[in-house]
């Protein structure tokens, strides 16, 4: 039951797409898939593709790691996405927008003494910019939620990863819309 409540929650967040600009898009800014690149706080640097299903809702998945890379560690994150944007106001050189995102992230973190596996779930808000070629950039911020799954430490080891705690999470994104 515990399973089926979170699954619940998960597919409410993710494919919740009944929000549209009530502006008219050129066709590049209405096109059907989004490549980005960033760095966040959660997320490290990371890569993603998204895929529109409407004017103003897209669901993609990423990759990232640590930021800034650690000598031993070892991060890598995976994580699927939705967004969906309110359009401000549009003008010739960029179309600022409201933007609504929530993220699943599945990761692993590990060093010499430990390693960690969680999931983690964000809900950010932020802005975003698109020119009329199709690439923008967004800026976006939120609290994540994150829980442990599996946590292996080395006998001895005095690490204590902080989990199942509500953290500031925020990030920023170079994106090309074809």
């Amino acid at each position: 039951m515990r399973h089926f409540r979170l699954a619940t929650i998960i597919s409410i967040l993710l494919f919740c797409n009944n929000i549209y600009s009530l502006n008219r898009y050129t066709p590049q800014q209405y096109a059907k898939y989004e490549i980005k690149t960033g760095f966040g706080l959660e997320q490290g640097l990371n890569v993603g593709f998204n895929r529109y299903y409407s004017k103003n809702f897209n669901f993609g998945f990423g990759i990232g790691s640590h930021f800034p890379p650690k000598e031993y560690a070892h991060h890598i994150v995976l994580n699927a996405e939705n967004n969906f944007h309110f359009v401000l106001t549009r003008s010739l050189k960029t179309e600022p927008s409201i933007l609504f995102n929530q993220q699943v992230m599945f990761w692993r973190y590990s060093e010499p003494d430990f390693t960690h596996h969680a999931v983690t779930f964000a809900l950010n808000t932020g802005v975003r910019f698109t020119s009329p070629s199709g690439f923008g950039y967004i800026f976006e911020f939120g609290p994540t939620i994150t829980y442990t799954l599996k946590l292996d430490k080395v006998p001895g080891s005095t690490i204590h990863p902080i989990t199942n705690e509500i953290q500031p999470n925020f990030r920023f994104l170079v994106f090309q819309r074809f």
